[in-house]
């Protein structure tokens, strides 16, 4: 009682304030300012009222009520702002004072007041509307009026009363207005928030049904999709759940119990007032209603959560609260949660909604089998659009009935067959779609295509990609048709399907062959692992396990014979042995060692698609290569090589010796070498032999022996790296230049002393080689018998000569080569080069060229075989400095360089002879270049000491790509090739003084700017390397510039080479520079 009477005394100032305010302004004394600040000061007061428990009872609330009205009356006048202030302290009533207990007249005028102010506007106010925030306060008020009428002892038969049912129904449309066309989500909101509250305030089956048809109606134009207009997501979500709420109140089960069958004399006494609830109401109405929800369920696709759960919610409603009465619509409802479903079956409350729905009803399984019979009908047709996701989600949904059905044990048989049978159709399709994005690298065995086993192909791969690689929306598609596979195979019809693939498999051609064949892997792989996750808890064996086993028998054989008639080829047949390789993989993992048998047969084929132009059979066929090598014990695919080896070389060389001319053996020798390394080198002398004979047989074939010979050349880059060949090739290398030593004083007086010491001791020898003077004639002239003393006394003589002139027989044997069987492959191989060097092919000649720089620093380990060598090659070597492709020139300089590297004083006499064409190629190739580029305006307008042609060759070789003018790419390699070869003439060749003084000065221009080059030519003759550098600066301390119209007017560029080179000018070629 005292908190009331202190409520009493706090609301009593601000009461009659409000009131005087209000009444002042009804008589024009006072403004609407005074009326909204009395308003806020009555508002801060009750704000504070209710955190006193019971302190605002109903009579209270009507105290303060009365200014309020006085308020009310004068809506028309008075602003928004002080309409809104109003609605608020009415709001606080209803919540305090009014919220068990509300008169019903009261109540009914508020009903009116509130309606007009939540409409867009009052008829006679003379303003463009109403705000926002008022409607938004009368509705919130109406939602209050409603609670308390709830919780108001026949509040709910005064609201439905005959006098105020006119205007309920005007009240709920303009909520219903509010709710569609609301200016704001806000407005939306609590005109939704009203029509809820009036909902669980009527429980009055007729009033309901009249109002159920405008009420569903609206919700429908809410939930409708749109893309003009999107809705706010609490919104979606509060209609759907509203929708589910009316449902249930209008159309439950529990509500249509005994409806009459209607007549005619029915509907004529209740025309008044409304429809009358019959059955045939109830069909009519359900039909409806059917049609609302095909509408609402589009929703599903929505991005919240809320929504997507609420729209669950209204499926379990019609599920399993309106079954009966909305049985029309279970089929698309079912649809509805399996779509919601696909997301995360595991966690999501659509799914479970689904599941229980079904365990309650099992009359809705059938329906969704016949879902899924209509689903895998139109799975071809969706499969053949661009919808991806469209495609994802059919696949899926699939998949997931099929998994709900099979779990409730649902006859499925004919469902799998049509499944199984229209996958192969959209497998077909998904081949076509990647044939666009992917294509055939084509059928074509190019030459090029054989080194292609590189280190990002050798890394240890143990999982297949998938053969239909594509478009990211192609990948997903298929990820979900392997998921809807691995489903069916675990069905009870699984080992039909499999059996009507498998014989399929060898009937059809093209795309539907391997459709059909990688259906039949992913069959059997589903179904082996199934079978290997049982046996690791039983140790025991089902029938259908085995027959499994048997059909994966039937496929390796298919597959088997797919990949050894692998040279005969279709379109898409890369894929039909890409999944022949995962079927013998496959076969591995299951019989593990004892698969060791199979490799006779089996290792052959994946090793020649090993090297296969196509990348994707590429990676297979390497993956396979690692899994055989797993499944049978082997530490890697090496290792599984030289185990077989034996019958791999018997292959090969049985089909080099044979008439068939395919690149198949090449190919495989090939794979074998990459993946091997040095380990299988000794084992190829054979083949090397065959392959030698081959080349014999068919030169006449320029692709094939250009085939054979990069097969060599392969052999050639393993063979190098046999450890004893390595080892020895470095150090062989670090010896470097031994010939040339800077002289003093002291080494010419030991020279003097050990040429005068080895002139005696040839004087010596020649005297003790003279002998004593003969004692008897040579023969005599007579034709006697020889005197005995005289052949005694010679016989002597001639005893005491042999004994002296016998050499030694303890003489130690000349080391053979390391590596014997390697090393004599590589030196047979390189021979074989002499007779293809002139081949009309360049890249072919380049190629041999290549394979001999590859060999010699390994051949060269054994000096007696390496001279022999070089003087078999030089000929036909020297022929190719006059190549007409000048990378062909570049590739036989460097060739030459290694010669001299390695053979160093045994190239002095070839080089001398060489030297000549080495000045025509320098000439030729290089300085009229230079000359053309020294032409320019960068070089021409250079001041200074240097020559423009120096200056040429010099940026030429630092490589200066910003000041150098246009110079042919191939002029730069052939002077960076020369710059090489004559460097390494100064440094291991005992070249004359001569040769030295033209390289000497060929290379004047880099001696300041090549630190590298001048240390090589100092170690040779440090005074001319001097002298040569002196006169350069003698000339920049004169400062005597470069005359450049004199040099540049010079047509010959033989003229300009340095002093005795002009002696070479019989090679000069007709060509005459242009003069600027």
């Amino acid at each position: 009682m005292e908190n009331r009477n202190q409520t009493f005394r706090t609301l009593k100032s601000p009461c009659v304030g409000l009131s005087q305010a209000a009444l002042s302004f009804a008589a024009n004394r006072s403004t609407s300012k005074d009326v909204t600040q009395a308003l806020e000061k009555l508002l801060r007061t009750l704000e504070l009222i209710p955190a006193q428990k019971g302190s605002l009872d109903e009579k209270l609330a009507d105290y303060v009520f009365f200014p309020l009205s006085h308020v009310l009356r004068e809506s028309q006048k008075l602003p928004p702002r002080a309409l809104e202030l109003c609605l608020q302290c009415v709001a606080i009533l209803f919540e305090t004072g009014w919220r068990y207990n509300i008169a019903a007249n009261l109540a009914g005028q508020l009903l009116i007041l509130l309606t007009l102010l939540a409409g867009k506007g009052l008829p006679v106010r003379k303003l463009e509307g109403i705000s926002e925030e008022l409607r938004i306060a009368a509705f919130r008020c109406l939602s209050l009026l409603f609670a308390s009428l709830k919780q108001t002892p026949d509040g709910e038969e005064s609201l439905i009363g005959t006098a105020n049912v006119p205007q309920l129904g005007q009240t709920v449309t303009v909520m219903l207005e509010g709710i569609v066309e609301g200016t704001s989500s806000e407005v939306q909101l609590s005109a939704l928030s009203a029509l809820r509250s009036l909902l669980s305030c009527l429980s009055d089956q007729d009033v309901l049904t009249n109002f159920f048809p405008g009420m569903v109606s609206s919700l429908a134009k809410v939930l409708m999709p749109s893309a003009k207009s999107r809705r706010n997501y609490k919104l979606l979500e509060g209609a759907l759940t509203l929708l589910a709420s009316l449902l249930t109140s209008v159309l439950g089960d529990d509500k249509m119990k005994g409806l009459p069958s209607g007549t005619a004399k029915d509907e004529e006494e209740h025309a008044g007032r409304g429809p009358v609830r019959t059955k045939a109401w109830l069909q009519a109405t359900s039909g409806q209603v059917k049609q609302v929800l095909a509408n609402t369920m589009k929703i599903w696709q929505h991005d919240r959560k809320e929504v997507k759960h609420a729209l669950a919610e209204l499926c379990a409603v019609v599920l399993q609260d309106c079954k009966v009465s909305l049985s029309g619509s279970a089929g698309m409802t079912l649809e509805t949660l399996v779509m919601l479903s696909d997301e995360d079956p595991q966690t999501s409350r659509s799914c479970s909604v689904l599941k229980h729905s079904l365990d309650v009803n099992p009359d809705l399984c059938e329906i969704l089998r016949d879902n899924l019979r209509s689903w895998t009908i139109s799975l071809p047709r969706i499969m053949e659009g661009n919808d991806d996701v469209a495609k994802q989600r059919l696949v899926h949904r699939i998949s997931l009935a099929h998994h709900l059905l099979t779990e409730r044990k649902t006859d499925l048989t004919n469902v799998d067959m049509l499944i199984t049978a229209n996958l192969r159709d959209s497998v077909t399709l998904a081949i076509q779609d990647s044939n666009n994005i992917v294509g055939n690298s084509g059928n074509k065995q190019a030459i090029g295509a054989l080194d292609i086993v590189s280190t990002g192909d050798r890394q240890i791969a143990v999982g297949f990609n998938d053969i239909l690689e594509g478009r990211r929306g192609l990948r997903d598609t298929m990820i979900e048709i392997k998921a809807l596979v691995d489903r069916l195979s675990a069905s009870s019809s699984a080992e039909s399907l499999m059996q009507d693939l498998l014989l399929s498999c060898g009937k059809r051609l093209g795309e539907v062959r391997v459709a059909d064949m990688w259906l039949t892997v992913q069959f059997l792989r589903g179904t082996l692992e199934q079978s290997s996750s049982i046996d690791q808890y039983f140790d025991f064996d089902t029938s259908g396990i085995q027959r499994s086993k048997v059909m994966l028998d039937q496929l390796y054989v298919t597959s088997l014979d797919v990949l050894t008639n692998s040279d005969t080829h279709e379109e898409g047949d890369w894929r039909v042995q890409a999944l022949a390789l995962e079927v013998l993989a496959l076969q591995a993992q299951q019989q593990k060692t004892r698969f060791r048998e199979e490799l006779v047969d089996a290792l052959y084929p994946v090793l020649h698609l090993v090297g296969s132009p196509v990348a994707q059979l590429r990676r297979h066929a390497m993956t396979c290569l690692n899994l055989l090598a797993i499944s049978c014990g082997y530490k890697n695919d090496g290792e599984l090589i030289v185990s077989n080896v034996d019958y791999l070389t018997n292959a090969v060389a049985f089909k080099l010796g044979g008439c068939e001319i395919s690149p198949q053996a090449p190919m495989v020798l090939l794979m074998m070498v990459r993946l091997s390394g040095p380990s299988l080198i000794p084992y190829l002398d054979d083949i090397v032999g065959s392959m030698v004979v081959a080349l014999e047989q068919y030169h006449g074939y320029p692709r094939l022996v250009e085939l054979l010979f990069a097969v060599l050349r392969v052999v050639v880059e393993e063979s190098v790296k046999t450890p004893q060949l390595v080892i020895k090739s470095h150090s062989d290398e670090s010896e470097g230049n031994a010939y040339f030593k800077q002289a003093n004083i002291i080494n010419i007086v030991e020279d003097i002393k050990n040429l005068k010491s080895r002139c005696k001791d040839n004087g010596d020898i020649e005297e003790d080689a003279l002998g004593n003077f003969p004692k008897r004639p040579w023969k005599d002239p007579s034709g006697r018998p020889d005197d005995p003393k005289l052949l005694s006394d010679e016989a002597s003589l001639s005893t005491d000569v042999d004994d002296e002139s016998d050499p030694p027989t303890d003489q130690p044997e000349e080391p053979g080569p390391p590596a014997p069987k390697t090393y004599n492959l590589l030196l047979s191989i390189s021979q074989l080069t002499q007779h293809y060097l002139p081949s009309s092919s360049s890249q072919f000649r380049a190629s041999l060229l290549s394979l001999l720089d590859t060999a010699i620093p390994a051949i060269a380990a054994h000096q007696n075989s390496f001279l022999p060598l070089i003087n078999t090659l030089w000929p036909v070597l020297m022929s190719r400095l006059g190549d007409e492709e000048n990378y062909v020139v570049v590739s036989t300089l460097d060739t030459i360089g290694l010669f001299c590297k390695y053979a160093g004083q045994f190239m002095k006499g070839r080089i001398e002879d060489l030297w000549p064409s080495v000045v025509d190629l320098y000439a030729e190739k290089v300085l009229r270049e230079v000359d053309e580029a020294a032409l320019g305006g960068h070089y021409r307008e250079t001041q200074g000491i240097d020559h423009p042609r120096d200056l040429v060759l010099r940026d030429l070789s630092l490589e200066r790509n910003t000041t150098v003018a246009y110079i042919d790419a191939p002029a730069r390699r052939i002077w960076k090739a020369l710059i090489n070869v004559l460097v390494i003439f100064v440094e291991y060749v005992p070249v004359n003084e001569e040769i030295f003084d033209d390289i000497l000065r060929i290379l004047e221009p880099l001696l300041e700017g090549r630190d590298d080059i001048r240390r090589v030519l100092e170690r040779r003759n440090p005074d001319a390397v001097w002298l040569a550098i002196a006169k350069h600066d003698g000339r920049a301390a004169r400062n005597e510039p470069i005359n450049h119209e004199r040099h540049l007017a010079v047509a010959d560029p033989y003229s300009r080479m340095p002093g005795r080179l002009e002696i070479y000018q019989h090679a000069k070629p007709p060509f005459v520079d242009a003069v600027s």
